[in-house]
């Protein structure tokens, strides 16, 4: 795993996308040690970068790549820029769907301290809960890519219950319950025997770019 930081050029700013892909999820080790990172860098006003190369199946991390930029350079061809806390993350969509089973962490791996990739907080029936993760990576998240959301597995319950996270434009849309009922449930029970339901744990109050939004008409 090959994980760099680097400065980008200065350019003019992009405009901001709608309904941007969501972002991998950092460890508290990860963000603590990208802070460390960016009191080092000495830029005024960053943005990470995130890069996932590589296919990640059978288990297999992909490759990742990090590294802080000018929030006033260019981004690269495919790249939206996601407003994220505390700083934002610049992704291409394909990045974010190799990473949606993952998290970004930082620790010893293999003799050595530096960022690596971990399954992400996915619990229960191992069998299970990966035939859920591949049914997720295949046929479901590559449809909501196109709305910027994501859905990640969380953990699969001893009565076989997957609950399921959403995030990005899935993350407190108006549909999020029809997406969940009419595709995700769907999907998971036709392509995943043993799995009795399909549980939404997501808090949709806390979603900032959703892909619909609930209006009230006031009279």
């Amino acid at each position: 795993m090959r994980n760099t930081t680097t400065l980008g050029a200065s350019a003019s700013p992009s405009p901001p996308v709608a309904h941007p892909p969501a972002p991998p999820r950092l460890t508290r080790a990860a963000s603590q040690a990208l802070e460390a990172f960016r009191d080092g860098w000495g830029g005024a006003d960053p943005a990470l970068r995130i890069r996932a190369d590589g296919s990640g199946g059978g288990g297999t991390a992909p490759d990742l790549f990090l590294g802080f930029v000018e929030r006033d350079s260019s981004l690269d061809p495919g790249e939206v820029e996601v407003a994220v806390h505390p700083y934002p993350i610049r992704i291409d969509p394909a990045s974010a769907r190799r990473l949606v089973s993952w998290e970004v962490d930082f620790g010893e791996s293999d003799g050595h301290r530096g960022f690596r990739l971990r399954p992400g907080r996915c619990a229960g029936p191992s069998s299970l809960a990966q035939k859920v993760e591949e049914a997720l990576d295949q046929h479901v998240n590559p449809l909501v890519e196109s709305h910027g959301g994501a859905i990640h597995l969380l953990e699969v319950t001893d009565d076989g219950t997957a609950r399921v996270e959403m995030r990005g434009g899935c993350q407190g849309c108006a549909a999020a319950r029809d997406t969940l009922t009419d595709l995700v449930t769907r999907i998971l029970l036709k392509d995943v025997p043993g799995l009795s339901r399909v549980e939404d744990v997501t808090d949709h109050n806390a979603g900032k770019n959703p892909f619909l939004v609930s209006l009230t008409v006031g009279r």
